[in-house]
Order: C-alpha cells, then sequence, then structure tokens
C-alpha cells in the first residue's frame, strides 16, 4: 500500500462530509421552512423536496457503474467506457452545480420550484458521490479497508452532525424566528459554500488514483481488471452477433454478480430504510411529542450522528484486527438491526421520559450496522466489478431512502392527528429493521451452506472425473454461491 491510498481516502472523507452537510440541510431547518411565504412548503411539498433529492439515486448510480464496467473494445484489448474516477470526478462537480442552483433559487428568487430542481440535481449526484469510490479505493487499501472504511463513515457523518448543530444558528442570525425569507436564504448560501470544496478535492483524488494506476499496471489488481476487461471484450462479441448490444450487455453485467451480493444489498436497503427517513423527520417529531424546542431537538438529533462519528473506526479496526468474515459481520448486522427496531419501540412507548436515550440507542445500533455493512463490501462483491457493485448497491439502498419518505408524507397528508401519524412512521421504521435482520440471518444460512458444499468440492470433481460427467460436474458448481 502506497501513501497515496490513505491520502485519497481522507481526501474522499473530506467530499463525503461536504455531501452528507448538503443532503441534510432541509432536515434541519423543516418546521421553519414551512414559515417562509415564498416558499410556502406544506407537508406535502416537503415530502416532494426529500423524495426528488432520493429518486435519482435509485437508478443514476447503476447507470453511472455500467459505465465504468462495460468495455469498448479496441483490437485485441478492450477499456471501461469511462474510468471510475473519471464518473466520480464528473458527479462532484454536477453536486457543486445543484447546491448553487439551491442557493440562488432561494435567496434570489424564493422559488419552490427553483429549489425542487437544483436538489434533483444534487441528487442526481449525491450517492454516486459516496458510492463510487468503492469502485477505486478498496484497491489501494489492500489489508486496511475495514478500518479506512470506518474513518470515511465516521467523518461523513461529521458532516450531517455539522449541518444540525450549525445551520440551526445560521437560521437564527439571519434573523427569520417569526418569518421572512432571509435565515432560509442564508442556509441555502452557507450549503452552497461547503458543498462547493466537493469540486476542487475530487479533481485531486482523480488525479492521485491515475497516478497510482499507472504505477501498478504489473500489479495483481491491474491483471484482474484485465482479465474483467477481456471478458468484456468477449461478451460484446456475443452480443453484436445477437444484434441487441445495450439490453444483452446490461443483462450480463448484472447476472455477473454472485447471488450473496444480491443478499447482502437488500440488507443494506432494508437497513438503511429504517433509519435514513428519521433524519428527515426526526427533528420535527421530537418538537412535536417532547414539545422540544428547534435547537433542542437539531441538538438531540445530533446524538445518532455523534454515535456514528465515534464508534465507526472502532468497529472497523476490530473488524480488521480479528479478521472478521462475512457471515460474523452479517450475525453481528443482523443483532445490530434489531436494537434498531428496539430504539424506535422505545421512543414510541415513552417508557423513558427523556427521549434522549431511545436517540442513543438508535444512533448506537445503527452506527454498527452502517459500518459492518460496508467493511463486508469487499467480501460480497468482487474487486474487479467494484463498480458496478457500488451502483447496484446505491439503487438499491435508496428505493427505501426514496419510497419510505414519500410514504410518511402521504400517511402525515391523510391522518389528520400529527401524534397517530408519529406512530405509524415509527412502527414502519422498526418493521423495516427487522427485515433487515431476518435477511442477514439468511445470508450466513447460505454462507454456511455454500462453504458445506465447498468441503465436498473436491470429491465430487473426483467423482465426476471418474464418470467423465462433464455437464453434471457444470451444474454442481453453478450451485455454489
Amino acid at each position: 500500500m502506497t501513501i497515496k491510498g490513505p491520502i485519497c481516502a481522507i481526501l474522499c472523507s473530506i467530499i463525503c462530509l461536504a455531501n452528507h452537510f448538503s443532503r441534510d440541510a432541509p432536515g434541519t431547518i423543516e418546521e421553519q421552512l414551512a414559515l417562509d411565504p415564498n416558499l410556502s412548503i406544506t407537508p406535502a411539498r416537503y415530502a416532494t423536496l426529500t423524495a426528488v433529492y432520493f429518486t435519482p439515486s435509485a437508478f443514476v448510480p447503476l447507470l453511472l457503474g455500467l459505465l465504468s464496467t462495460t468495455t469498448t473494445s479496441g483490437g485485441s484489448s478492450s477499456a471501461p467506457l469511462f474510468k471510475p474516477e473519471d464518473v466520480f470526478l464528473a458527479c462532484a462537480w454536477t453536486a457543486v452545480l445543484g447546491n448553487v442552483m439551491s442557493a440562488v433559487a432561494v435567496a434570489a428568487f424564493g422559488s419552490y420550484h427553483g429549489l425542487v430542481a437544483g436538489r434533483a440535481v444534487a441528487g442526481m449526484a449525491y450517492e454516486a458521490v459516496d458510492m463510487l469510490p468503492l469502485g477505486f479505493l478498496p484497491a489501494l487499501l489492500p489489508g486496511s479497508w475495514a478500518s479506512w472504511s470506518g474513518f470515511l463513515n465516521g467523518i461523513l457523518r461529521l458532516g450531517s452532525a455539522s449541518a444540525f448543530v450549525f445551520l440551526p444558528r445560521v437560521y437564527d442570525k439571519a434573523g427569520e424566528e417569526g418569518g421572512g425569507g432571509g435565515g432560509t436564504g442564508a442556509v441555502f448560501i452557507v450549503v452552497a459554500i461547503v458543498g462547493f470544496t466537493i469540486g476542487p478535492l475530487a479533481t485531486l483524488v482523480c488525479v492521485m488514483v491515475k497516478q497510482s494506476r499507472k504505477k501498478q499496471k504489473d500489479s495483481d489488481y491491474y491483471s484482474k481488471q484485465q482479465q474483467q476487461q477481456q471478458q468484456q471484450h468477449e461478451i460484446i462479441h456475443a452480443v453484436q452477433e445477437r444484434k441487441s448490444p445495450l439490453k444483452s450487455m446490461i443483462q450480463q453485467s448484472i447476472k455477473s454478480m454472485p447471488r450473496l451480493f444480491w443478499l447482502y444489498s437488500f440488507v443494506g436497503m432494508t437497513m438503511y430504510a429504517s433509519v435514513v427517513p428519521f433524519w428527515f423527520y426526526g427533528s420535527a417529531y421530537l418538537q412535536r411529542s417532547r414539545g422540544l424546542s428547534l435547537k433542542s431537538a437539531d441538538a438531540l438529533m445530533v446524538l445518532p450522528e455523534g454515535a456514528i462519528i465515534i464508534l465507526s473506526t472502532p468497529v472497523g479496526i476490530l473488524v480488521d484486527c480479528f479478521k472478521l468474515g462475512f457471515a460474523a459481520q452479517q450475525r453481528a448486522l443482523g443483532v445490530a438491526s434489531i436494537c434498531i427496531a428496539l430504539s424506535y419501540v422505545l421512543l414510541l412507548s415513552g417508557v423513558l421520559q427523556s427521549a434522549m436515550w431511545g436517540v442513543i440507542s438508535l444512533g448506537c445500533s445503527y452506527a454498527v450496522a452502517n459500518q459492518l455493512l460496508w467493511c463486508a463490501f469487499p467480501h460480497a462483491c468482487p474487486e474487479e466489478l467494484g463498480s458496478l457493485g457500488a451502483g447496484i448497491m446505491a439503487c438499491l439502498i435508496n428505493v427505501g431512502a426514496t419510497l419510505v419518505p414519500a410514504l410518511i408524507g402521504a400517511i402525515r397528508a391523510l391522518v389528520e392527528l400529527p401524534e397517530t401519524a408519529d406512530i405509524f412512521m415509527l412502527l414502519l421504521l422498526a418493521s423495516l429493521a427487522l427485515v433487515a435482520a431476518v435477511v442477514s440471518h439468511v445470508s450466513v444460512s447460505r454462507i454456511i451452506r455454500a462453504e458445506r458444499i465447498s468441503s465436498g468440492y473436491e470429491e465430487v470433481n473426483e467423482v465426476a472425473a471418474f464418470t467423465n460427467n462433464e455437464e453434471e460436474a457444470e451444474i454442481l458448481t453453478r450451485n455454489i454461491i
């Protein structure tokens, strides 16, 4: 591992910090957005603003993953249409553009539709900026990915925590506690300034990754890339003969992912869907249910992010130190998901007068589950398919982050009492966490089954060779994960 690997990891961490600072901005002033006479944000409009930010993440990362995995042929060799670092760079500057559009729309024109357009553009790049480094970072950090992924998770969550601490104070200092558009405009201007740093830092990462790739042309990583490119080169010729290149190419790329990867991705999707919506609705929920002020509610919402900041790196280091395998990580992730569900029950029951303990429990449970999920990525996804795996993963986890907030918004619009809508919201989120726990257990069972098959695989090969039954051997091989 060269020094460029850790430097790229640090720069990507700062980029993700700014990205999450921008993402969580509306959630820090949800109740106050309704006071802006120009924006006139109702619960339904806020749900739209939230959903439109996540909707592009349900399909854009997959397209980008295909672009950086699908190859073009040229003589005897082939290369990806676009390198992962180049796609990452383009997404970074797209995020900058979206944040600037949002600031101009709110501060200069007081336009809700302009704000929606800006958030939609930023949303097109949000998950890609977070996920595309998975296409090149793990290979630059051999043997220490779990630790560095923990560092990255901790720093990016510092962006969310900073938003909840800093942006309400920006709003208050702009003098809009009683109405008007000054405070809202100031918030989005600050978001645009912080978000602008994403572009230059991503440019530095792109340059360093290209330099590192150039020096590693004879390494194992480069060899694997070349082998995967050759396979894609052969697929292209087969596809061209069938005269349906695009459809078949996508099918071949998707089918190349192991079955275990799809279980892993579904766990991530449901686990994220059980927590992410709470970041957007949690502050308002605490203000309504516990009578907290804006500052107090947002300060309490910082606690889960603080847990992620504190716990992510230690969890990653423990995974590396004890060399925990995929099965062990999935078991622990299942337990953490159950704890997420219990945290919502704790908040809903009101057993404890203070909501602080329920929020802390939620944050700690999510911190462990989130870190274990990303530690396991190299185990679930082949290295040469990292960009495609990151794109698929981003799409699936954002399906929940898109549909669940929209569903919560619809419930809030239909139910007259906000307190009743809050009960439905917490029960829905708890149920999703339990689904993640069950599916993670299924993943472990499949791993155990695969290990048993693998242990007898050598004997099966000997029998197949003795009987000269190649077809039977091929069928048995396909059944192995």
